[in-house]
C-alpha cells in the first residue's frame, strides 16, 4: 500500500499525531527504517479503516467487560478505530496541556516522556487511567501487525516483513 492511499480510517490530524506516535515506538536505527519511512501509521489507518477497525463485522452491543483480558475480544462501546482517534487527538491535547506545544512539536525525549505517562495510564489529560492504558495497548498490537502481519501490497509473512525492515521498506 502506498501512502496517500484514499482509504484511510484517520483524519489528518489524528494520522499526523499517530505518525509520531509510531516512530517514537518503532525509530530509525542501524539495523533498518522506522515507522515513518515504512508508512506504518498508513497501513494502522486503512486497516482500521475496513470492517476490523470499524467494527462492522463484529458483535458491539452490551454487556462489555472492559478491564477484560484480550482474549475476550474488543469490549468497548466504540470501534477499534474511533477509540484510536479519540486518544490520538487526547494525546495532542496533554501535550499542549503539559507544553504549550502540539505533540508534534516537541522534542523526542518530550515525546517519550508523554508516552510512557500514557502506557502507564498517568496521563491527566483526556482519558482515564484504564482508558490510557488500553489506548497504548491498541497503538502497541497496530504498530506490531502492521509491522509483521497486515498485508501490504498484497504480501504477508514474516519473511517478507523482515524484508521490508531491513531493506529499507523497498522489499
Amino acid at each position: 500500500m502506498q501512502p496517500g492511499d484514499s482509504t484511510l480510517g484517520l483524519d489528518p490530524d489524528q494520522l499526523s499525531v499517530l505518525g509520531v506516535v509510531v516512530d517514537r515506538i518503532y525509530p530509525d536505527t542501524t539495523w533498518g527504517p522506522g515507522g515513518a519511512r515504512l508508512h506504518v501509521a498508513d497501513d494502522i489507518s486503512r486497516q482500521l479503516g475496513g470492517a476490523y477497525g470499524t467494527g462492522s463485522d463484529s458483535y458491539s452491543s452490551r454487556p462489555f467487560t472492559p478491564d477484560a483480558h484480550s482474549s475476550f475480544g474488543w469490549q468497548r462501546d466504540e470501534s477499534r478505530l474511533a477509540f484510536l482517534g479519540r486518544g490520538l487527538l487526547a494525546v495532542d491535547r496533554f501535550a499542549t496541556a503539559r507544553y504549550n506545544a502540539r505533540f508534534a512539536e516537541l522534542t523526542t525525549t518530550q515525546q517519550d516522556g508523554l508516552l510512557n505517562d500514557i502506557e502507564i495510564g498517568s496521563a491527566a489529560q483526556g482519558f482515564s487511567h484504564t482508558e490510557w492504558i488500553a489506548w497504548f495497548d491498541l497503538v502497541l498490537e497496530q504498530v506490531f501487525a502492521a509491522l509483521f502481519i497486515t498485508p501490504v501490497g498484497g504480501r504477508y509473512g514474516t519473511e517478507w516483513a523482515w524484508n521490508r525492515l531491513l531493506n529499507g521498506g523497498d522489499a
